[in-house]
């Protein structure tokens, strides 16, 4: 026997150690070693009578003890080749398959006959096999190793056609019947999938943070706290953008308020020593220099051993909560200078007024107890400040409630002064409720916007005809159409199908876009039309707001459904408003299944159009 056979019937005999294979390199390695003398064996003649004459070679016949080892031999290498983790085949040079496992068939859908003789290409894709006998030749004639995962990408092709991506090995092999080449193959089906399935987490992981209306970022803990990642909306808060913040480590504590800094340090040693969350409120510089207001709330995110990793947290400016915390202050100031300038006048004033100092006294009670309501909403507000959760939950109450007592006060004691004819301070009076109800239209539209971005706002969703609620806005948008000399052109189509929204909330939308229709447009024509149009997305039911008023820029457009945003400040000085009607208008409508777009030019008038799908009916 030949020194492979000996090796064979060895390993059979129990005399060398077998070890199945682990991995396909492993396996790989064994049938190099195992394989050549049976991939292809040559034929040798038998001896004959006439042989010593032709001088033809005669090799002894194998005993039995021979050909028993040898057959253990052969069961050692068939288990080592069914043993391996990946698809393996032996190709001869004319690219014919010699020799597949089982874990081919499996990967194929061929059983081992259908392969075994067959040229290597049927397992090659349509669009590959005209150039894959050419490469299979460059390669015999350069043999070399090729491992696992060089860079290449390859597709294997089933037996009923489909294609999936496939990564192989190649090693050549020296044979008695001549080169032949060892490959193993791996499906890279499922990795390719899990592959897509990370990317897809993490780009939602990523849309979902970056979502967020507040800054999220990750801090290093060692030498120092250096920034591993923050949100794009840094630049909404600070004006720097994300890679200038990651890019200079001390951009942030140069930015913090130099005030502010010895108690962040103190904070944040309790933060890093015990663990507790950190939660507090600083002032920030934006790259204007403008002084923002940031909550930041952070924990130590830990390892499964405990070990401190990194600093994971979230900001929110409260620049906006501040500034109306300040409003709030000087309106409680202003109201109890001018209670006391007023009772102080009353004190003085003839006994025939005793009955209005009565009356008036009375009316000092309950501004006195407006006044603690408002110090009460106040100290809501702060501690409002923590969470915005917490914000939407106290402030809705807590504000409404004492703004509505001013203005009906107001407009009680404006016919009180009436009713005695006494104007001496009807002007302040309606100050005062033109400048309630303001703050309560800003509270409103900020708490809607701060409940959508939240997830809190609760539609009431309808199936309805909207011919009723058009008749209704029209009616209740005469008044502003009015003011500025405009005139209102409805054109509403005929056999409109059903709706299914919140009647409450379309009307805000249609009414939000009317009134800045016509606040925007003086002597010209508002047209407002309500047509059902096919798109690729189904029937849509179109609302559309067109005006002859000044139009806006491109860049104007760009920003316009952002919250607190209005086409420059020139706009809001001369018509006001709080740049939060189209923010809201965007989110509702996009809450109830439908979109708004806006075209326009400048000097050139606007047109507004929502979209709602039509409800189907059986």
């Amino acid at each position: 026997m030949n020194s492979d056979v000996q090796m064979l019937a060895a390993m059979a005999a129990g005399n060398t150690r077998w070890t199945a294979p682990r991995t396909a390199e492993e396996a790989e390695a064994i049938l190099l070693k195992l394989a050549r003398p049976f991939v292809s064996r040559p034929v040798r003649p038998r001896a004959s009578s006439r042989s010593a004459q032709n001088n033809i070679h005669v090799h002894p016949r194998p005993d039995a003890d021979d050909i028993q080892q040898a057959t253990n031999a052969v069961r050692k290498f068939h288990a080592a080749y069914e043993a391996i983790p990946e698809a393996l085949i032996i190709v001869n040079r004319d690219g014919k398959m010699t020799l597949v496992n089982s874990q081919m068939e499996n990967m194929f859908g061929y059983a081992r006959e259908e392969l075994v003789g067959q040229f290597v290409e049927i397992l090659v894709p349509e669009r590959y096999r005209e150039g894959h006998p050419s490469k299979r030749l460059s390669y015999f004639n350069n043999p070399h190793i090729r491992p696992m995962g060089a860079g290449l990408e390859l597709f294997g092709r089933h037996r009923n056609g489909s294609e999936f991506p496939v990564e192989l090995s190649l090693s050549p092999l020296e044979t008695d019947a001549g080169p032949m080449v060892v490959s193993t193959i791996r499906d890279l089906s499922e990795k390719r999938k899990a592959d897509a399935m990370t990317r897809r987490l993490e780009a939602r992981y990523r849309t979902l943070v970056e979502g967020l209306p507040a800054v999220t970022f990750m801090a290093a803990l060692d030498e120092g706290l250096n920034e591993l990642y923050v949100s794009p909306q840094i630049e909404t808060l600070l004006g720097f953008s994300q890679k200038e913040w990651l890019g200079n480590p001390i951009l942030w504590y140069s930015q913090l308020h130099p005030d502010d800094r010895k108690r962040w340090h103190t904070e944040f040693a309790v933060t890093c020593s015990t663990g507790e969350k950190f939660n507090s409120i600083y002032r920030f510089y934006s790259r204007s220099g403008k002084v923002v207001w940031v909550h930041g709330e952070a924990k130590v995110v830990r390892d499964e051993q405990g070990h401190p990793l990194f600093l994971q947290g979230v900001a929110f400016d409260i620049t906006q909560l501040k500034e109306t915390e300040d409003l709030l202050r000087q309106l409680n100031q202003n109201l109890e200078s001018r209670v006391l300038e007023r009772t102080v006048e009353l004190s003085t004033a003839n006994e025939s007024l005793h009955v209005q100092i009565a009356e008036r006294e009375r009316i000092e009670a309950e501004v006195r107890r407006v006044n603690k309501d408002l110090a009460r909403a106040h100290e809501t507000a702060l501690t409002a400040n923590r969470t915005k959760s917490q914000f939407l939950a106290n402030m809705s109450h807590e504000l409404r409630t004492p703004l509505n007592a001013i203005i009906g006060y107001s407009e009680l004691l404006q016919l009180i002064t009436a009713r005695k004819k006494d104007f001496t301070y009807a002007a302040d009076l309606e100050r005062i409720e033109k400048a309630g109800k303001h703050l309560l239209t800003l509270i409103n539209d900020v708490l809607d916007i701060s409940k959508i971005e939240a997830g809190r706002m609760d539609l009431e969703m309808q199936v309805f005809h909207v011919g009723p609620l058009i008749d209704e806005i029209c009616e209740t948008i005469q008044p502003l159409v009015a003011k500025n000399a405009n005139v209102l052109e409805v054109h509403v189509a005929e056999g409109l199908g059903f709706v299914e929204a919140d009647p409450m909330r379309l009307k805000q939308c249609l009414l939000n876009l009317l009134s800045n229709a016509c606040k925007f447009t003086e002597a010209g024509v508002v047209t407002f039309t309500v047509t059902q149009e096919r798109l690729s997305a189904g029937e849509m039911l179109l609302f559309r707001v067109q005006d002859t008023g000044i139009g806006l820029s491109a860049e104007q457009a760009a920003r316009l459904f952002q919250p607190f945003t209005q086409a420059d400040a020139s706009t809001t000085r001369k018509f006001g408003g709080t740049g939060l009607g189209l923010a809201i208008t965007k989110k509702l409508c996009e809450a109830m299944g439908g979109s708004i777009s806006m075209e326009s030019r400048l000097g050139n008038g606007s047109v507004f159009s929502i979209r709602l799908p039509v409800f189907p009916r059986s």
